[in-house]
């Protein structure tokens, strides 16, 4: 039984592994999740429901029976037990066929949810959202942070989780910790295959998590044809004891579930751009590189990339150096 909410009641679906519980209310279309660690679990997210935004308006599916086909995803991670439910087609033309999957060692859960248009016409599909649900992220007096990912664009990095009325909003990774409780839960998608995608934790007046969204969106639409499918990209929980392995244990997710292959070399060195911009020079590329030679020699940095900031006037496309790079390219590179 999930700790922290009330007993199951007859007809709903528990499935769970030593880390997490996850419960499915197919008589109200409802799933929740929580961890399992402690007797006042640090997550809860409950009840979430998916929702799909159809030529300009939210459906929901009110009701669920079992369904059938499952099929595990990401199985580099281990066995799992999977559940298929269905959704009747409402008002919007759209059955859904909602995945729910827990693995049996990994201390994590995936989530996603298929659309089929089972109308005699097409529809345009602008968002799917895989859950939106109340939640709670925390322990008695804890402290908890939040590490969101944009694929290194604005907005990345660490803050405080806990922010009165505010937003934490990722477009890869978010995790949230407090590390002096050794704890930590990853909420992201794991695969990016169609969508846009978003997961958002909102807090409420008193600065603690109220709300986590996890949404899949098409900014032009997609256009569904009677009788075809549309399927979001899938959503991962899990839950760890530090940060830094939940962002490792997402990584191995995203390569687990899109059967991606490990590089056999993978390019590593250093980036002007996210430092420096258009102050670049000469001397700050030479100081790094000297550092980078007596302090991270052992560590295979092969490449530096002079970004955006060297060509002349800082106009792309010129392939001529900026007065602040003196002695020339060619001369920078030896």
């Amino acid at each position: 039984m999930m700790k922290g909410l009330s007993p199951p009641q007859d007809g709903m679906t528990e499935m769970g592994n030593p880390a997490l519980s996850v419960r499915v209310d197919a008589s109200r279309g409802e799933i929740s999740l929580g961890s399992l660690r402690s007797p006042t679990p640090e997550v809860l997210i409950w009840p979430g429901a998916p929702e799909a935004q159809v030529d300009g308006k939210t459906w929901r599916w009110e009701r669920w029976e079992a369904g059938d086909g499952p099929v595990a995803r990401g199985k580099a991670l281990g066995a799992a037990a999977h559940q298929v439910f269905v959704g009747a087609a409402n008002e919007s033309g759209l059955t859904l066929r909602y995945h729910v999957q827990v693995y049996e060692l990994e201390p994590m859960a995936l989530v996603w949810m298929e659309v089929v248009n089972t109308s005699d016409r097409p529809v345009t599909v602008e968002r799917l959202t895989v859950m939106s649900a109340a939640a709670h992220f925390g322990s008695p007096g804890g402290t908890p942070r939040v590490f969101i990912d944009n694929g290194g664009l604005m907005g990345s990095g660490s803050r405080d989780l806990k922010a009165p009325s505010g937003t934490h909003t990722a477009h890869g990774a978010l995790v949230v910790t407090e590390p002096e409780n050794g704890w930590a839960a990853s909420a992201s998608f794991v695969s990016f295959q169609t969508a846009a995608v978003t997961n958002q934790i909102e807090t409420g007046p008193s600065g603690s998590a109220e709300r986590l969204t996890a949404a899949c969106d098409y900014p032009n639409g997609y256009l569904l044809a009677p009788g075809a499918t549309l399927e979001s990209e899938a959503f991962a929980v899990g839950v760890y004891g530090d940060p830094h392995m939940a962002l490792e244990r997402w990584a191995d997710a995203v390569m687990a579930v899109n059967d991606f292959q490990p590089p056999r070399f993978c390019p590593s060195g250093w980036n002007s751009w996210y430092c420096y911009r258009l102050t670049i020079t000469e001397e700050i590329v030479l100081q790094h590189a000297r550092f980078i030679q007596k302090r991270w020699d052992g560590l295979g940095l092969e490449n530096i990339q002079i970004d955006h900031g060297w060509q002349y006037r800082d106009v792309i496309g010129n392939w001529a150096p900026t007065e602040r790079f003196p002695h020339g390219l060619p001369w920078l590179s030896e």
